[in-house]
């Protein structure tokens, strides 16, 4: 398939099979990046395609800062379990709670950061939507750099950050030529600030992939306390269950303890996926195989989605 039908069967795909029911249920996969993708490509018709993707870029943002913000709260929470159950087992000391207490600091300190480059870069993609429309002027040049200088600096400072993980796993991307078929102040745009969006698709891929299996480790810990202060204690003992239904509401609860973080693994990988697609659409290298693999994503983040809200 040339690249040319292969842009147009990308915006086929996202446009028409996607955009009403991502934006119905608000889920979590990086729908901006598409922004970007369909832009680029031929396949958007209207302007309410425009729109519609546009509006993916907000529903991507505040289905990823609702996970993230739960994220640390489940962490929290795990935390909280620990420490109750170490006061159980042997006297503490204010030293001993700060210990586990500072770890939760760093971390939400973290998640906020990550919070605030996810909604800088939903921005970046709106305003590169108007670019590619028909809003060229150079004020809209001037906020496209400065948004790129900020989600820039905010980049390094998390992947600095002391929880995140070492700088070898942030990926050394070889730089890429912007394919012919992109014009005008869009392709001035994306050669300029195109390798700087994708280290920071990547760092966002990176540490929601990090963050998970740090609260995981926590949450397995919390969840093996939780499980038998809540469920098997009352299960063994002699006297009877006083509430059947609390009991069963509190067993569910505590194994659908790792749901986020099963989502945040989930998010991490279509980051990484939708990355290579916005780097083979940049190069002219976007093929019938890679489109399906996202829209497959697309269809796991949602059913995933689903099962954790039941």
């Amino acid at each position: 398939m040339s690249w040319r039908r292969a842009y147009f069967r990308f915006g086929e795909l996202t446009a028409r099979s996607h955009a009403e029911t991502l934006c119905r249920h608000v889920r979590v996969s990086h729908p901006f990046a598409i922004v970007a993708l369909c832009l680029i490509a031929t396949g958007c018709e209207s302007q309410k395609g425009y729109a519609d993707l546009a509006e993916l870029g907000s529903a991507y943002a505040g289905a990823v800062d609702r996970l993230l913000v739960l994220a640390g709260t489940v962490s929290v929470d795990a935390t909280s379990e620990r420490l109750l159950q170490d006061r159980e087992i042997a006297p503490q000391t204010k030293e001993d709670y700060q210990k586990l207490s500072d770890i939760d600091v760093k971390r939400l300190a973290l998640i906020d950061d990550l919070r605030k480059h996810v909604q800088l870069l939903a921005n970046y993609f709106g305003l590169l939507q108007r670019l590619a429309g028909s809003d060229a002027s150079d004020q809209a040049t001037k906020t496209l750099e400065g948004t790129a200088s900020s989600v820039s600096a905010l980049g390094q400072r998390l992947r600095k950050n002391d929880l995140a993980p070492g700088a070898d796993l942030f990926t050394t991307l070889t730089k890429i030529a912007v394919a012919g078929a992109v014009r005008g102040a869009l392709k001035t745009e994306l050669t300029r600030h195109g390798d700087t969006i994708r280290m920071e698709l990547n760092t966002e891929e990176v540490l929601l992939r990090a963050l998970s299996g740090d609260i995981k480790h926590d949450l397995d810990i919390a969840r093996e306390i939780r499980e038998a202060r809540l469920v098997i204690v009352p299960f063994v003992a002699s006297d009877p269950i006083k509430n059947y239904d609390e009991w069963m509401a509190s067993r569910k609860a505590v194994l659908s303890m790792n749901a986020p973080v099963a989502e945040l693994a989930a998010a991490s990988t279509t980051l990484g996926k939708l990355r290579e697609a916005f780097e083979g659409l940049m190069g002219g290298k976007l093929d019938d195989d890679r489109i399906r693999a996202v829209e497959g994503d697309f269809k796991t983040i949602i059913a995933l989605t689903d099962t954790v809200k039941k």
